[in-house]
């Protein structure tokens, strides 16, 4: 949150936030002094096990005045505390196992062609991380294929711009549409899209760089394959 000098997971815990990346006008935020989270005090837990449960230091959450503290220290279960420069992951939306969501539905026969035959040309080369389906903790919508910060990526075919910029989750994003229902994305690059929305490009044209944007843990490309706004598994579709 640069505004204030915050992480997102800071703002998200502290508000008790169902969506990281999406406000409502109007909504009020409580923004706290510094980055933390807010402790639920559970049976037999101590000042120094909460911090050594979060790696910080037992005299941040003294410090801190807010939660007037006060010598022996002596907790009560359900006690709220903020804990100073503790953080933990925002979670992602779960989806039970054998569950696909209507949206991630495949509405292309396998090994379907592109318009003219051809199919399409991978986006970058490199290690792939995840692939499309259940990964063991959720539906993948995509192909995440790792390579180094700063790889150029490529349009996988010919096609015209709807999309170029910031897409929440997938950080920055272009979305190419292909014709006859085709879509394809590659989000977390590493800045603005070198292409603008309207633009035509041709397969194999630059469009970006890989980078780590949006919710990424490593520099990769997150590529989607969409058939009339179905996702698809782009193993079926690349060369």
């Amino acid at each position: 949150m640069p505004q204030f000098g915050l992480r997102i997971e800071t703002l998200y815990w502290y508000n008790n936030l169902k969506n990281a990346h999406l406000l409502s006008v109007g909504q009020q935020l409580q923004i706290p002094e510094v980055d933390g989270l807010i402790h639920e005090v559970k049976e037999g837990e101590t000042l120094e096990s909460i911090a050594e449960s979060y790696g910080v230091r037992k005299g941040n959450m003294i410090a801190y005045a807010a939660n007037q503290l006060r010598e022996p220290y002596t907790l009560q279960v359900g006690q709220k505390i903020f804990v100073p420069g503790a953080s933990k992951p925002i979670p992602r939306p779960a989806v039970s196992r054998g569950t696909r969501p209507s949206y991630m539905r495949l509405s292309a026969p396998p090994y379907a062609v592109l318009p003219g035959g051809e199919r399409f040309s991978w986006p970058v080369v490199g290690h792939i991380t995840d692939r499309f389906g259940w990964t063991g903790r959720r539906w993948h919508t995509g192909l995440d294929i790792a390579v180094p910060w700063g790889t150029p990526i490529y349009a996988a075919a010919a096609g015209t711009v709807i999309s170029a910029g910031w897409h929440g989750d997938l950080g920055y994003m272009v979305a190419i549409d292909h014709g006859e229902g085709w879509v394809t994305r590659y989000g977390h690059m590493a800045g603005e899209p070198v292409v603008s929305v309207g633009q035509w490009v041709e397969r194999g044209q630059l469009i970006g760089y890989v980078g780590c944007t949006g919710w990424c843990t490593g520099p990769h490309v997150h590529f989607e394959v969409l058939y009339n706004g179905a996702y698809t598994d782009p193993l079926s579709y690349l060369q």
